[in-house]
């Protein structure tokens, strides 16, 4: 056979053996975009230079099975500038899971667009979104025509638990209560669709659907997550990933549970316990960090419990055990409210001015009758809150699980008695995946984030949720990453909160044009918020 007729056999042999391997799905039908229907605007309607557009993209509903069913997937574009050059894309992932990706994705497009030419650190952004098409994905099941909605059947017994953490019958209400929702929640149909790869295959499904090519990401906590596990299944169609706030991807949603509170109270140690015993003077909080510490736990659990996430300054902690032991002595909410501004916190006017600014704030969180509803099961505020079932599903979906609910109370129970920073949702999210009926989801190959192209990463130093020694983790799978560690910062997500050149200029300019600093980790100074 002549040389020339061997290349092409050869060549179909490949082609056909491309296409046997590749996942075939059915053809999806293009994207008609139309005006989004949205609760709130960030971007004003009228303006003929930026289109924010809507479309619902036919997805397979199991890409596993891929048996012909087919659900909508809603997604969403903002264009600013050239309405009809093609352009590439940027997709946003601002975290969750569970939460609505479109009103923040318009609330930052509307910054980047409205950011001035000579504003130093904006600007960059705003030429940003003059280039690139900014995009997002809507994770199954907060579809407002089609959400997972489940909810559980009765108040769920916190408040008896932090009243009385030995008690059997509260313990078995809390369990009881759990299971019925994972097992009422995890039979629905929707379950197979909650997790992780299914929202990287809409990703992929939608790439190719909107005709983009390569798309670069902007993923803040668990959008790291996703841009990871994408990165992990298309290195090849990733052209840059700026990471904020990065997980552990190493690690399973188990273990970052059990590993998480005591990474939180070694950064909590470091940036307010520590600082605040070194100038005694200053803060009135002693000079020892084991008192101090022993103080904090004595607080009333529920105190912990409705406040851990809002202390990020020393001066918080004034704050907080001031009106912790108001209330101890038995002062009314009333009480304590009118007495937050009469009160002198410290003798330096700085401290005392955000001290009192910090009381008025954990004053606001005394009046939730129970913590948890922060995660709500509503479609319908503009802030889009985090969808419980959703962000259990994906949790409970996503990796295996220990099933002894016995053993995640003596787990809980050991944490609260020496961790500052166990919260509810360790509390939750590991009742109700140990009982939940999980499908099997195919984890990726994290060695594969090794063929990226240089991805950068940002973090804050001593940020409790994301803790920096996970993100250098992951980090040390992609030897061409590069850091912002923002020092001081303990803030759960950095881009677009400081006032930090080293921070917001180098991320835009990486955006641009995938300009990265040549140091493998890049100390950046910020103000705190």
């Amino acid at each position: 056979m002549p040389p020339h007729s061997l290349r092409r056999r050869r060549a179909a042999i490949a082609i056909a053996l491309a296409i046997m391997s590749a996942p075939v799905y059915a053809s999806t039908p293009p994207l008609e975009w139309h005006a989004c229907d949205r609760p709130g605007s960030h971007i004003e309607d009228r303006r003929t230079d930026v289109s924010v557009l809507c479309a619902s993209m036919t997805a397979p509903r199991d890409y596993a099975k891929n048996d012909g069913q087919t659900v909508p997937v809603q997604v969403m574009r903002v264009r600013f500038g050239d309405q009809l050059a093609p352009r590439d894309a940027i997709f946003f992932n601002f975290g969750g899971p569970g939460s609505d990706p479109r009103v923040p994705l318009e609330f930052t497009a509307g910054r980047w667009i409205d950011a001035a030419p000579d504003d130093e650190l904006m600007s960059g952004f705003h030429a940003v979104a003059r280039r690139f098409d900014l995009v997002t994905v809507v994770p199954r099941g907060l579809d407002a025509q089609r959400p997972l909605v489940c909810d559980f059947d009765r108040e769920l017994p916190l408040t008896d638990l932090y009243e009385d953490r030995d008690s059997n019958k509260t313990w078995r209400a809390l369990i009881d209560t759990t299971r019925r929702f994972a097992k009422r929640c995890g039979a629905d149909l929707m379950n197979v669709e909650m997790n992780t790869r299914t929202h990287v295959e809409d990703i992929e499904t939608f790439r190719t659907t909107a005709g983009y090519g390569k798309l670069s990401f902007f993923g803040s906590s668990y959008g790291t997550t996703v841009a990871l596990w994408y990165g992990a299944l298309y290195p090849g169609q990733v052209k840059r990933m700026m990471l904020d706030a990065v997980v552990d991807i190493r690690q399973t949603w188990e273990a970052m549970l059990k590993t998480g509170p005591e990474s939180a109270d070694s950064a909590f140690m470091d940036s307010l316990i520590q600082p605040a015993v070194e100038k005694p003077s200053v803060y009135g909080l002693g000079t020892r960090n084991d008192v101090l510490l022993g103080r904090l736990m004595r607080m009333p659990l529920w105190l912990r419990m409705a406040w851990q996430n809002d202390l990020h300054r020393p001066a918080d902690l004034i704050a907080a055990l001031t009106l912790s032991d108001w209330l101890v002595e038995g002062m009314t909410i009333q009480q304590v409210g009118a007495a937050i501004p009469a009160n002198t916190y410290s003798v330096s006017p700085d401290i005392h001015r955000q001290a009192t600014q910090t009381a008025h704030h954990l004053y606001s969180h005394l009046a939730r009758s129970h913590l948890f509803p922060a995660y709500a099961n509503d479609f319908d505020e503009e802030d889009r809150p985090t969808a419980t079932a959703v962000n259990l599903a994906i949790q409970c979906n996503d990796t295996p699980w220990d099933r002894h609910v016995d053993t995640w109370r003596r787990f809980i129970l050991n944490r609260i008695g020496w961790s500052f920073n166990l919260g509810e949702g360790h509390i939750l999210t590991s009742l109700t995946c140990a009982q939940w009926p999980r499908h099997a989801v195919a984890l990726p190959d994290f060695h594969e984030l090794a063929k990226l192209p240089p991805v950068l990463v940002v973090h804050g130093e001593y940020d409790r949720r994301t803790p920096w020694s996970g993100a250098q983790a992951t980090m040390s799978l992609m030897p061409k990453a590069r850091a912002l560690l923002a020092r001081g910062y303990t803030h759960h997500g950095v881009v677009n909160d400081t006032r930090s050149r080293c921070i917001e200029h180098t991320v835009a300019q990486y955006l641009l044009n995938g300009r990265i600093p040549a140091r493998e980790i890049t100390h950046c100074p910020v103000d705190t918020p």
